[in-house]
């Protein structure tokens, strides 16, 4: 089923697939007629059963994700502000993975969409999603070894302070 767009004076037929691709990259905006397939009335994208999940303004939209863009750079593309519904929605339909990150308010820093329980799909994570939180969880330290001494207390020293006394290395 292709879906007929009318924006500007321009008119669009789309697939299913196409069109929210559109609606994701913010190309579909409220007022924008749609007519699906060439026997439907057209309609404002906000008035659809189908597509207003993506234009209603009752709803909290406080997530922002951020998407790895194509190509071999690091670049990445901000989009949102998005409401967990939409943002499930784009999850099934594969517009966006749980690789990808996201963020909202009261969040230090941003956060892979499958570490946030509200989107996970398995109650198991991957290793490299564990991996990634522990290494966040518990961020480098000095290491410190702790020196056991019968006749005195025992003391924390640094690495640096290990140096055995009397020995030479150049005698080796």
């Amino acid at each position: 089923m292709n879906y007929h767009i009318y924006t500007n004076s321009s008119l669009f037929i789309l697939t299913r697939k196409e069109l929210l691709k559109w609606i994701f990259d913010e190309k579909c905006h409220p007022e924008t007629c749609i007519q699906k397939g060439f026997e439907g009335q057209w309609q404002k994208a906000c008035d659809t059963s189908e597509w207003r999940l993506f234009y209603d303004d009752n709803t909290n939209k406080d997530w922002v994700i951020l998407i790895k863009r194509d190509g071999g750079d690091r670049s990445f593309k901000q989009k949102g502000m998005y409401s967990t519904e939409q943002v499930r929605f784009f999850l099934k339909e594969g517009l966006c993975s749980p690789k990808d990150f996201i963020w909202k308010k009261g969040f230090r820093e941003w956060r892979r969409i499958s570490l946030v329980l509200k989107f996970s799909t398995h109650p198991m994570h991957t290793i490299e999603d564990i991996l990634a939180w522990q290494m966040r969880k518990y961020k480098l330290q000095k290491p410190k070894i702790i020196r056991y001494s019968p006749s005195a207390p025992s003391s924390i020293l640094d690495w640096g302070d290990l140096k055995p006394k009397g020995f030479n290395c150049t005698h080796l």
